[in-house]
Parts: structure tokens; sequence; C-alpha cells
């Protein structure tokens, strides 16, 4: 510094505010640099989830969980679009775009977090089908509506079965449909949470959390079930024990593992 002149402070960085009320410094900011994450990427939660094998013979039991926390889809209740394919048919839509369109538009994640109704959802749907098609594309909707999946009823006997030892409860990323899904398909759980009932999705910790808190049970007291890795990542990240699902023998062997005994009825899957 020459002549007497003084320099000027530096403006600090910018800084944002996060929803929780932190404050931390803005990403843009030239003297900010992103955090690497010190896990390597082959390493992190997701890609080491391997599912149980669901293996015959002895079963070492580890501490038994308070409460017992499934999915829905991929689980108790299977989806395979056959409503949208033959009301694509009917219409003379391109196979696949009811999928594309509706669950791929920003409304439909408003439905999953409670923000709309699934009804309000469908009508937006509705509306860009017939924009693009013209009036044919209305007549693909109900045969898509109608269509609520198919039970499984192997594991719905299961989580009834379990049911009558811990608490059982059910979380999905699901509108506000999911409980009359449930009643049409007779599942049954003393509790049961749709992502649009607490106004947020897996995987994000918060809301196994808050499914926890709901069912009066300590995140590491409750184990989960999903047929997603993200997901099952999402309630370990947030203290849950949770386990990759794949079939139901394999679930009945790990709950076996937890001191949970139940008895799988394949023959309720012909019934």
């Amino acid at each position: 510094m020459t002549g007497g002149q003084t320099r000027r402070p530096q403006p600090p960085p910018p800084r944002h505010v996060h929803p929780s009320g932190s404050q931390f410094l803005a990403p843009h900011s030239p003297r900010v640099q992103p955090p690497r994450s010190r896990v390597p990427y082959d390493q992190r939660p997701w890609h080491t989830i391997t599912p149980s094998k669901g293996e015959d013979g002895d079963v070492t039991i580890v501490s038994k969980p308070k409460g017992l926390l499934f999915d829905l889809h991929g689980v108790l209740q299977h989806f395979d679009n056959q409503g949208a394919r033959s009301g694509e048919q009917a219409a003379g839509l391109p196979p696949g775009i009811i999928d594309r369109i509706a669950y791929q538009h920003p409304a439909y994640e408003a439905a999953k977090v409670g923000l709309m109704t699934d009804d309000e959802w469908a009508r937006i749907i509705e509306h860009v089908l017939v924009a693009e098609f013209g009036e044919k594309a209305r007549s693909a909707i109900a045969p898509w509506r109608d269509d609520r999946g198919r039970p499984d009823p192997v594991m719905i006997d299961l989580i009834e079965q379990a049911g009558q030892v811990v608490e059982v409860g059910i979380l999905s990323n699901f509108t506000d449909r999911m409980h009359s899904d449930l009643a049409l398909h007779g599942i049954t759980a003393r509790h049961a949470y749709a992502s649009a009932d607490l106004g947020i999705t897996k995987p994000s910790p918060f809301v196994f959390r808050e499914a926890a808190d709901r069912m009066g049970i300590r995140p590491q007291d409750l184990f989960y079930f999903d047929d997603q890795v993200t997901f099952v990542a999402g309630a370990r990240a947030a203290g849950l024990r949770a386990e990759l699902f794949t079939t139901p023998q394999a679930c009945a062997h790990h709950l076996a593992t937890l001191g949970i005994t139940v008895r799988l009825n394949t023959d309720a899957a012909q019934q």
C-alpha cells in the first residue's frame, strides 16, 4: 500500500440458507470448493448392500427388533402396467407413452409428497395426452387408472404373522391413493405411511426417521425391507437396520435371524 491508501475489506462470500436454518457457502463462490467424499465410490452404501440368500441350515439370531417396516411396491404389491398398455393399444397411442409422460411429469413428484391428490395428477396427465394426441387419448385413461396392480398373498400373509410378534408398518413412495389400494388388496398393517402423508420421499433418511417416530420406535430398533438398493441405503443412513428384499423365502430366512419365525404359506400364491 502507498500514499496512505488502505485496502478495502473484501465482502464475505455469499451464503445460502438451508431449509433446516443452517447457513452454508454458496456453491458458486470462487473461495469455496465442493466437498469430496473420502469414501471410494465402489465402497459407498449402495454398493455394499447385498441380499440375504435365504440358505437353509442353522440360523444365527441377532438382536430382535421392536418393529418391522416394509416397502409396498415390489414387495407386497406388484405392477406390470398392463392397464396402461391396454389403454394405449385401444386408443392407438405409442406403447409406453403413458409411463413416460405420467411418471416423469413434475406433477407426479408433487403428488408423491402430498402437494396434490392422485386424481389431480391423473387429470393433468389426461390433459397432456389429449393435447398431444387428440381426443382419442382420453379413452386410454380409464384402463390405466383402473389397474391397481396385484397383491403378493405370500408376503401379505408373512407380515400378518410378523405382526403378531412385533409392530409392523408399510412405507411407500406413493400418492394419497395408497390407502385405498391397501384396502382393495386386503393388505393390513397397524402403521401404513405413503410419502404423500409425510411430505417427503425415500431415500431421504428423514422419511425413515419420521416413520419410526410415528411408530413410536427408535430407528435402531426398527428393521426395514425394500427392493431398491438406494432406499435400503437411505434407511441405514437414518439408523435403521435394513435388508434388500428379493424373495419371500429370503425375507423369511432373514426374519428368522432376527428371532421372528414365520411360516411361508405358498398355497396362498395359488388361491
